[in-house]
């Protein structure tokens, strides 16, 4: 699905999340599903091929492994984690 899809299709906001992590080359997502967040979760399942999710106990954590990874992938292949 084009970027520019998601401007004229309708699209619910969460399968848009996934989209967009996507297309950014985001591959790794730490996080705990549930609340508002599970619905994203549910969508990044059809990215599974592409987008890895790690599951933690607390969100600190996630933000935590985020950051590490980010700064572990190194300059100029910088990839963020999310």
């Amino acid at each position: 699905m084009p970027t520019d899809k998601l401007l004229r299709d309708e699209v619910s906001v969460p399968r848009a999340i996934a989209h967009v992590l996507e297309e950014a080359g985001i591959h790794l997502i730490f996080g705990i599903p549930g609340g508002p967040t599970g619905a994203i979760f549910d969508a990044l399942y059809d990215y599974r091929d592409s987008i890895r999710t790690v599951l933690v106990r607390e969100q600190g954590r996630a933000a935590v492994m985020a950051d590490v990874y980010g700064r572990l992938t190194g300059i100029p292949s910088w990839r963020p984690g999310v």
